[in-house]
């Protein structure tokens, strides 16, 4: 790099005063950067105005000739000072390079992209005189995806179903020519361990070097691991280093004289205590560091109290200065080699040397062995396996040309990797809410988000009751005789495996095969005469979540559920991963979201409510098992034979409905509080800040989630670099942007409906949107979108992405070719176990969760062990980086638009729509509410006063000007509020807290209008989840309360959409 290069010759004319230039850190819009206070004004020699990341020359320019005696440009100011420079000018410019401190101007010619300049004044607001100009949306559509392809979001991917990760934080020792990372530091042994690098490490950490313990004596050392670091990047650095001890002798060339074997003398092997140590032992990165001691003498002062300058410099005799320079000069130069050579200088032959040594060793007992059968071949042979891979790789690097920048990054992965595959990884990572390891995803996540140009960054902490196994009591199963005596005990695999909410205690019934445990199969199986009171059903995983299943079966009797996954229900596709027989899956049963010990308030500080508990915790225990145990009972079942389409795929000559012999479950599930952390960062909006467009993502799961939360995380953190990105390149959201990584959602989105609770009051008033990136990648067959009917139009325009699974095609396209009415085959209705359900049912907030799926197949991994990077990978035939990049461009665009237009971009007329549609199921009940002399007509009103109110909306927006920033919010506010209006405010939040008429859970939403209709032609029987209780009856008060409810609560939607009291005209 020439510019680097005249940077080094001319360091010597700087100002060597100390410190000019004192850093601050700065809140508010640059919160994260660092901002320069020139202390002094008088100017110095000025710094080059430009300069280009470009390969420096070889070491021969260094000095490394014979001798010596080539001069070297620094050389005026003394051979002290070079270490120091070297060091000081490479992390200046990776600085400045990486952190945006240098203000590149023109094109980069290595990189080959030219450079927007930016103006540094964050506050100034698009307009008529900004310098940026107008941005309209195919700008920004352009800027976000050229944003979005610079991630790396496979890794991001990798990384969060990993065990330790977050790839980003790593990037601030980024080298200029491979792109690969080496680190530099002290004690950052912890930081390798605990701060979440394990998954990314291996591709990206070159070599660690250590500057601990560096001086504690005159004597030096290497204390290295593995050895291969030895020859090629200690014993050959571009410089010899004279020694801090021996005038006129290089360091060298003084051990050399103590012991011609020089690495015997120095080599050491990496003590644990050393930083370097969990490096190379816990993540596979060749570590090093260099130690000055006193011979084979403690330095006594290490750890105490007196470990000062001074006792230092006395046990040194002053040559202290010295020493250190030594040490600098050897970190420096080996730093050197490392981040510039072409072919990393690592001697990946080593390792056969160190087995061979052992073997030795091994020998010894070779005998013995023998004498018992045994052998130690496999080792000789795998070491000779190993010696013959190092031989070849070496011979196709001598016969390759160096020059092939390609090709040598292929090789120096290579050889990185040597460590690492003698290290056993695995992917799990515990995630799980409130588990000692979350405390460190948490801090992971809030310094990646702190490392971006956001506005704000913090945490809410919930402390709520949390359901958890008793290790101490495992759950049970017994098969029970005619006395009620438990019998043999059936197993239960993984006793890790439960119910969060589950009832405790003991139940006792007959057992009862119940298809998926819906409304209708239970009313199925009363009508064949099979007896459910008393019963322990057991049912399949699936269509409906195990909350629904538990709180149906308590409504027909039943004293247990047993759950499990048949193979019926998953891929039968031989290329594709299946679920082990042997695994259970997990999933709470609180017919809820939020603390179920805290229902209606938020649990900031749960000891301050009075004991109450959700009315949707079962009063019956719930318990997963696995196939095996399932097959294992329905070979017990009698009976009538199940109906063909109750048919599994499990191994028994035939599914029968039962009952059974009687079964005895018993759960100890035990209730905790738990502290639980939400994570915020938020950009601001210029024009309108007070609302917010909020994404956000679950991140914790039982077990390693990678479908469940790992995904939506990555994709999160991705979106955020990326408007990061746009907002340093001149993007102003007019709206603010709020991204949350939630806690809890495994538990029934415990964390996102805390903090509605918690905020409820204002979000109507605040939040415009929520865009969940939950669950978003369960496969790539088919696309749906769960979303409020208020996004529906808006998500039609942004599938103009291209298809991750049909080349050529746009997501758009490849719907339509399955379905002309698009929106019948993608869009579908927000379901209770989704955060996104909160927010619209509870909060009045439009939502949308994206979710790509296998063709009408459930993922099989999800909520399991086996829900692994991996297991996601082979599903979707490497295809996850494709179709979650789709992901994240559908939901970034999505982003843009909200935060962007000056209108907000939400169809509020088609509630109107969703009304008519519901009115044709209503009118099939005319005739027989006519006999009673009662009606539909209010509700009829109440629909058209809202089509009236909406049409009259549109044309007032359509005749105003959009450059009226008042107008343009007063219209805003009313859209926004249409959401909210749709949550009856006739009823009581803590009583009914989803209060939405449409997607909301209760006796004043219509599904429960209709189901009380079915009742005028029914025996009663079929009242469904919206909260009617089976065998009432039609009741005629009860009809007219739900009519005035539903009816009101849409005629103040329309009140509401109709603006100033002046102004509502209807015919109510």
């Amino acid at each position: 790099m020439e510019q680097l290069w005249g940077l080094l010759q001319r360091a010597q004319h700087w100002s060597p005063r100390p410190s000019q230039t004192i850093y601050k850190r700065v809140e508010g819009p640059d919160l994260g950067h660092l901002e320069e206070e020139e202390e002094d004004r008088e100017e110095e020699v000025e710094l080059p105005a430009q300069f280009c990341p470009m390969e420096l020359k070889g070491p021969e320019s260094l000095g490394s000739g014979p001798g010596r005696s080539t001069p070297i440009p620094w050389a005026a100011v003394g051979r002290k000072a070079a270490p120091y420079l070297i060091l000081t000018a490479l992390l200046i410019f990776t600085g400045a390079f990486l952190l945006g401190y240098v203000a590149f101007r023109g094109s980069c010619q290595a990189c080959g992209d030219s450079v927007l300049v930016v103006s540094e004044d964050v506050n100034s607001e698009f307009g008529l005189h900004s310098g940026l100009g107008t941005l309209y949306w195919s700008d920004l559509r352009t800027m976000f995806l050229r944003f979005l392809g610079e991630g790396h979001l496979e890794d991001t991917i990798r990384v969060q179903t990993s065990k330790k990760p977050l790839v980003h934080q790593l990037g601030w020792r980024r080298l200029w020519q491979r792109g690969i990372h080496g680190v530099v530091g002290g004690d950052l042994g912890l930081w390798a361990r605990n701060q979440g690098y394990l998954s990314v490490l291996h591709l990206k950490a070159v070599v660690y070097v250590s500057l601990d313990n560096s001086v504690l004596g005159e004597l030096g050392n290497v204390t290295s691991w593995p050895p291969r670091g030895s020859t090629y990047a200690i014993d050959s650095l571009p410089e010899p280093v004279d020694s801090p001890n021996h005038s006129g002798q290089t360091l060298f060339e003084q051990v050399q004289l103590t012991n011609p074997n020089w690495d015997a003398e120095v080599i050491r092997p990496l003590p644990m205590d050393s930083s370097a140590y969990s490096f190379t032992a816990f993540a596979g990165v060749p570590a090093v560091e260099f130690s000055f001691m006193e011979d084979d003498r403690e330095y006594p002062f290490l750890h105490t109290k007196e470990d000062t300058y001074e006792n230092l410099h006395k046990m040194l005799r002053g040559r202290l200065p010295a020493v250190a320079q030594a040490v600098a000069q050897l970190a420096g130069q080996l730093l050197i080699r490392l981040s510039h050579d072409h072919l990393l200088p690592l001697d990946f032959g080593r390792y056969g040397d160190v087995v061979l040594r052992h073997i030795g060793n091994l020998n010894e007992f070779s005998g013995d062995l023998k004498a018992r059968g045994l052998t130690l071949q496999w080792v000789y042979s795998a070491r000779g396996d190993y010696i013959r891979a190092a031989e070849k790789l070496r011979k196709e690097i001598y016969s390759s040309e160096q020059s092939d920048e390609r090709l040598m990054r292929m090789y120096n992965v290579r050889i990185m990797r040597c460590d690492l595959s003698l290290l056993r990884l695995t992917s799990l990572r515990e995630r799980m809410a409130g588990s000692a390891r979350m405390a460190t995803l948490v801090q992971d996540i809030l310094d990646q988000f702190s490392s971006h140009k956001l506005n704000h960054v913090w945490t809410d902490t919930h402390y709520v009751g949390l359901q958890l196994p008793d290790p101490a009591h495992p759950n049970t199963l017994h098969w029970v005789d005619a006395a009620g005596s438990a019998q043999e005990q059936l197993p239960l695999e993984d006793p890790e495996v439960y119910c969060p909410y589950s009832a405790t205690g003991n139940a006792t019934g007959k057992l009862v095969y119940a298809h998926y445990g819906r409304q209708e199969d239970l009313q199925d199986l009363r009508a064949k005469g099979v007896e459910l009171a008393g019963s322990l059903l057991l049912v399949r995983v699936g269509i409906t979540s195990f909350a629904q299943k538990v709180a149906i079966a308590q409504d027909f009797g039943a004293h247990g559920v047993l759950i499990y996954p048949d193979p019926a229900d998953f891929s039968q596709d031989p290329h594709k991963p299946g679920l082990s027989r042997h695994q259970a899956v997990f999933g709470h049963v609180h017919l809820g979201t939020g603390d179920p010990y805290t229902p209606g308030f938020p649990s900031f500080n749960q000891t301050q409510f009075p004991p109450v508990e959700s009315s949707g915790l079962p009063s019956i225990p719930a318990q997963p098992i696995s196939a095996d145990v399932a097959d294992l009972l329905l070979k017990k079942l009698k009976g009538p034979l199940a109906p063909q389409e109750w048919k599994g795929h499990l191994p028994v000559s035939s599914y029968r409905l039962g009952p059974g012999p009687h079964l005895r479950l018993v759960v100890n599930n035990h209730r905790a509080s738990t502290p639980i952390s939400n994570i915020f960062a938020c950009i601001e909006g210029f024009a309108e800040p007070d609302h917010y467009v909020v994404i956000g993502a679950q991140r914790d799961a039982w077990g390693p989630g990678a479908a469940k939360s790992a995904v939506g995380t990555a994709i999160l953190l991705e979106l955020v670099r990326t408007f990061s990105s746009m907002v340093s390149n001149g993007f102003k959201p007019r709206r603010s942007l709020l991204f949350i990584s939630w806690d809890g959602g495994d538990f029934g989105s415990v964390g996102s409906m805390e903090w509605l609770e918690g905020y409820l009051s204002v979000l109507h008033l605040k939040a415009v949107v929520y865009v969940s990136l939950d669950n978003s990648v369960l496969g790539d067959g088919k696309f749906h979108a769960k979303t409020s009917p208020l996004l529906v139009s808006l998500i039609e325009n942004i599938l103009k992405v291209d298809s991750p699974n049909h080349s050529g095609q746009t997501l758009f396209e490849q719907v339509q070719l399955t379905n002309p009415n698009w929106d019948a085959e993608v869009i579908r209705p927000l379901p209770m176990d989704s955060s996104a359900y909160s927010f619209t049912a509870f909060a009045g907030v439009p939502a949308v969760e994206f979710s790509f799926m296998e063709d009408d197949r459930e993922y099989p991994f999800l909520h399991t062990k086996e829900d692994t990077y991996e297991n996601l990978h082979k599903m979707l035939r490497g295809r996850l980086p494709a179709v979650a990049q789709a992901v994240a461009q559908l939901a970034g665009q999505l982003l843009i638009r909200l935060s962007h237009d000056h209108l907000l971009p939400l169809d509020f007329g088609r509630y109107g729509d969703v009304v008519l549609r519901h009115i044709g199921n209503l009118n099939e009940f005319s005739g027989d509410l006519k006999a009673r002399g009662l009606t539909l007509q209010w509700v009829y009103s109440a629909r058209g006063d809202y089509i009236r109110a909406a049409e009259k909306l549109r044309k007032e927006i359509y005749s105003s000007e959009q450059s009226d920033e008042r107008l343009m919010r007063m219209y805003n506010v009313r859209i926004m509020r249409v959401e909210f209006y749709c949550l009856s405010q006739y009823v009581s939040p803590a009583d009914s807290p989803f209060r939405h008429i449409f997607l909301g859970q209760g006796d004043h939403t219509l599904g429960a209008l209709l189901d009380h209709l079915r009742m005028l032609r029914s025996d009663g029987f079929k009242a469904n989840s919206s909260g009617l209780a089976p065998g009432l009856g039609f009741q005629e008060s009860r009809f007219r309360r739900q009519l005035a409810l539903l009816t009101w609560t849409l005629q103040g939607a329309a009140n509401a959409l109709s603006g100033d009291v002046w102004n509502i005209d209807n015919n109510f």
